[in-house]
């Protein structure tokens, strides 16, 4: 029994070890981790039966609006779960208005499209800063590796009486603030390893192999932000979406007014009434709270555009310290420590030049994402109405 216990234990971990070296070969682009992400999601196959629900929904609605479905399974009044109005009190008729399950649907599929825009700007920030922190490592191990060597040479010049003890207690500081700075980075690209393994749906410390690339160096700008911040505003999701409830608002009072004896299911006119005005204001509010928005997240590209063009003057000035480091270590000028610390010192710029330019892609994906998450899409016409076109048939 034992021995079969032990054999399938093995078989097992067995089977891990292929998998996770199965997942470990697979090499990923920018493209490829975007679509990894998106297929792996398991809250956009909720959202994708949710939508099929609310396809469903939708369909029975335009069948009660035009009559041919007055008379559906009758639900008890009292159950407050149950979506439907009671339009006659001496008819017990289901009627759901269609502009609710329009509305229910039009929101569903804009959620499912932002979703997936947000996973992949999440899989482009993930691969890039991934990349970066792999190199930071790499660097951040050098710098150990110099810090060490200058440490033991001032514990030489200690032995020496060369220097003092103040001295060598500043290297030991030194090389200890090196190791912590080494852990720290450690850390980070661990984090950002499980992260990318979880939203892969693979084992969290499987190893992260990325293509060749280059860092993104787009350059992006608004020529009329006032022009923008217009279209934004017209084509907007979010200010659709609460018209859609103020529609559904006023098409409630309507039937309020004109069937005044309806039984309690229905708030009294005037609370519909005081209903219209505040969605009225919180409408205008919100697009006074989008615009400040998109003003401020372009503001925020240029401050990041400006930190590109700081990173890159100090990748410059690194460069050419370099290059007379270089000369003179060539000459024996100076020693070999000197050396690496100006070389270092030349390609932790360069990380940080790198560091700017993904900051700023980011920054600019985040904004034309937003932008594109803001507009309302149909996706099939035919699945969708709007109030222009809806007659309150059946009253």
């Amino acid at each position: 029994m034992k021995k079969k216990i032990s054999l399938i234990l093995s078989l097992i971990m067995l089977f891990s070890s292929f998998s996770i070296m199965s997942f470990a070969d697979t090499v990923y682009s920018v493209k490829s981790l975007e679509n990894s992400y998106v297929s792996s999601s398991e809250d956009l196959s909720i959202l994708d039966s949710k939508i099929d629900k609310a396809e469903e929904d939708m369909r029975i609605a335009r069948a009660s609006s035009s009559g041919t479905n007055k008379r559906l399974n009758v639900k008890d009044e009292d159950d407050d779960d149950y979506d439907y109005k009671v339009i006659e009190s001496d008819r017990r008729t289901i009627y759901q208005n269609p502009l609710e399950k329009n509305k229910a649907l039009s929101d569903l599929y804009n959620e499912k499209i932002s979703a997936v825009n947000n996973l992949k700007l999440q899989a482009d920030k993930d691969f890039y800063n991934y990349k970066n922190l792999v190199e930071k490592e790499a660097l951040e191990t050098q710098k150990l590796e110099v810090a060490k060597k200058d440490l033991d040479a001032s514990k030489s010049k200690l032995d020496l009486g060369l220097i003092t003890d103040t001295d060598y207690h500043n290297a030991e500081v030194a090389h200890f603030n090196q190791e912590l700075s080494l852990q720290n980075v450690r850390y980070e690209l661990g984090k950002s390893r499980r992260s990318i393994n979880n939203s892969l749906n693979r084992p969290l410390d499987t190893e992260i192999s990325l293509m060749n690339f280059a860092f993104p160096t787009l350059k992006y700008e608004v020529e009329d932000l006032d022009k923008l911040v217009e279209e934004v505003l017209t084509d907007n999701f979010t200010i659709d979406s609460m018209n859609a409830e103020l529609d559904i608002t006023k098409t409630n009072l309507w039937i309020t007014r004109k069937y005044s004896g309806t039984a309690g299911k229905y708030q009294t006119r005037r609370d519909l009434e005081n209903s219209v005005n505040k969605q009225i204001f919180d409408i205008n509010d919100k697009k006074a709270e989008l615009e400040l928005k998109l003003r401020s997240d372009y503001s925020d590209i240029l401050s990041a555009n400006e930190d590109i063009e700081i990173s890159t003057n100090k990748r410059k000035i690194a460069e050419l310290n370099f290059n007379i480091a270089q000369s003179q270590f060539d000459n024996g000028l100076i020693s070999k420590i000197d050396f690496d610390k100006k070389k270092n010192e030349f390609e932790s710029a360069k990380i940080d030049y790198n560091q700017a330019l993904i900051n700023y892609y980011v920054k600019v994906q985040e904004f034309k994402i937003y932008i594109e998450n803001s507009k309302t899409t149909y996706p099939e016409e035919e699945r969708f109405i709007r109030i222009e076109d809806f007659s309150l048939i059946g009253f």
